[in-house]
């Protein structure tokens, strides 16, 4: 079975760690896919974002859905899921994926597929920070409201 690191974290992300974490001469595509924090959204100015969630249950999330991969697109994949969780400004990176594959078309589609499984089911609450000084938390998936 190929690798699989999952983590949230507190922590700035690092694209250089994730690099270090998924490089191997054995895969040849890796696909990055790195989430910012973006100043609008909805007709407002957005300032920041507030992720909240449970490390524990976050990092199980993810790793079952990097395993429902392997189940699809082969054992041999391997995956970077870093996600992080705090009060992030614009242009902070919140989520990092990192997919490596023998060959691209997997790399590609099960990045896809983690970006949009973790949208349905990682139960990260988000509370957008607004320039109006008004907050609000955003409708999530069917676990998270």
């Amino acid at each position: 079975m190929g690798f699989i690191h999952c983590e949230i974290t507190h922590e700035v992300l690092s694209p250089a760690k994730s690099w270090d974490l998924l490089q191997n001469n054995t895969q040849g595509a890796i696909i990055w896919f790195l989430g910012n924090v973006r100043d609008h959204n909805e007709g407002q100015k957005v300032t920041a974002i507030t992720y909240e969630g449970i490390s524990v249950l976050g990092e199980n999330t993810l790793k079952k859905i990097c395993e429902e991969c392997h189940d699809k697109w082969g054992p041999d994949l391997d995956f970077v899921v870093v996600h992080r969780v705090g009060t992030l400004l614009v242009g902070e990176t919140s989520i990092i994926i990192g997919v490596a594959s023998p060959h691209r078309v997997a790399a590609y589609e099960s990045s896809r597929y983690i970006i949009e499984q973790i949208k349905l089911r990682l139960p990260i609450w988000k509370k957008e920070h607004y320039a109006s000084g008004k907050e609000a938390w955003l409708r999530g998936n069917s676990l998270n409201g």
